[in-house]
């Protein structure tokens, strides 16, 4: 590459949690694409259906920061009275009967008025959550707490909001008239939901007049599972409801016309279908605010960095990953700490201190720094 007289390029590093990069930057004259171009990208991003590369790059960056600075908390559990440690629960909403409401609505009107309650009845205020349509064509909710709410009060806090917005009654009505002649077998779900523990549900909802649907939420603390970071990605990135509904799809006409192919038609069809039915109106994700704000900077490389990159080169080649335009380093921000690249280190550093600043005041807790203990940063 020629590069023009009078025109600069500067290395630049920027350091994340899991990893840092290092590109070379233009700092001459810009020349900006063309608007047609950005047109085009700009109505493509409003058409896709999937998660795009862009915000998924930027959902994990979320969860990176979340797993990194939320701080160790303990809760009861219920059914052996023991404490547990944990730093992020997972929660799942999903609406008990057929979708009344647009997803706009649902997003605008119920789902916030959840996280008011969560903010002023239990201190939730970093949270991730994504949206999606299930294989039934109804939206449902994942979510990411940096607080454990015990099932049965969430359960409790989402049933007041259905049944503000008629999805109570609604399932009232759909029970009452499922089973209109006694107790009624799901034969389609025993696999997942055993005769006796149909049979229970079933006399806890008489006895309740069906007024408090219990499949309707989720939750869970992320404390015993393995990779995390990959298990809280499968449900923010991806839409597994539209894989499941394709599979179905071809598996029972499979199975009808006695075939092992699926013809070119049908797919298209159930694709199509798919497009229209299986897609969230609207945003379907969101990262709250402070826990948007979590966004290193770049800088330029300075010379204890370049020194330090060196030597990653030389014992550390199975961690870098080269790309066109830039080189990914795979190491956590505790493995540079553990060989000691603190110039490197220095650079993520004054941010997580600046934000330790934001969100733990003086005069707090402060044994553990965000999920960090404290003698992490006297290296």
């Amino acid at each position: 590459m020629i590069i023009p007289e009078g025109n600069k390029w500067v290395s630049m590093i920027k350091v994340q949690p899991n990893h840092f990069i290092l590109w070379n930057e233009y700092t001459g004259e810009a020349h900006h694409r063309d608007r047609m171009s950005s047109d085009i990208n700009l109505q493509l991003s409003k058409i896709k259906q999937d998660v795009s590369k862009k915000a998924q790059r930027r959902i994990l960056q979320a969860i990176d920061w979340f797993l990194l600075l939320a701080k160790p908390k303990q809760a009861e559990n219920l059914q052996t009275n023991k404490l547990f440690t944990y730093r992020l629960a997972m929660a799942t909403l999903t609406l008990p009967c057929e979708q009344i409401h647009d997803d706009r609505y649902i997003k605008h009107n119920m789902l916030s008025a959840v996280f008011d309650r969560l903010r002023k009845e239990h201190n939730v205020h970093n949270y991730i959550w994504k949206a999606e349509k299930q294989y039934n064509g109804s939206i449902h909710f994942h979510i990411i707490l940096d607080q454990f709410i015990h099932y049965f009060e969430l359960n409790r806090i989402w049933n007041i909001i259905l049944k503000h917005h008629g999805y109570i009654d609604q399932y009232r009505n759909n029970m009452l008239e499922f089973h209109k002649d006694g107790f009624r077998v799901r034969k389609e779900l025993l696999k997942q939901w055993p005769l006796d523990q149909q049979k229970k549900a079933y006399n806890k909802g008489m006895k309740e007049n069906w007024q408090n649907p219990i499949s309707s939420t989720d939750i869970h603390s992320l404390k015993k599972i393995k990779k995390v970071r990959a298990y809280v990605a499968k449900y923010l990135t991806k839409n597994p409801d539209k894989s499941k509904y394709f599979g179905i799809k071809m598996l029972t006409f499979k199975k009808k016309y006695n075939c092992k192919v699926v013809p070119d038609w049908y797919i298209n069809e159930v694709n199509d279908y798919i497009s229209k039915n299986l897609k969230v109106d609207g945003n379907y994700w969101y990262i709250s605010r402070e826990l948007s704000k979590c966004k290193m900077k770049s800088k330029p490389l300075d010379d204890i960095s370049y020194k330090e990159i060196s030597i990653i080169h030389d014992k550390f080649k199975d961690k870098i990953i080269e790309c066109d335009r830039c080189t990914v380093y795979c190491l956590n921000i505790f493995e540079l700490a553990k060989f000691k690249f603190n110039g490197i280190l220095d650079h993520i550093k004054k941010f997580i201190l600046t934000q330790r600043e934001i969100l733990f005041p003086p005069g707090t807790d402060r044994s553990y720094l965000l999920g960090l203990p404290i003698p992490f940063f006297d290296i």
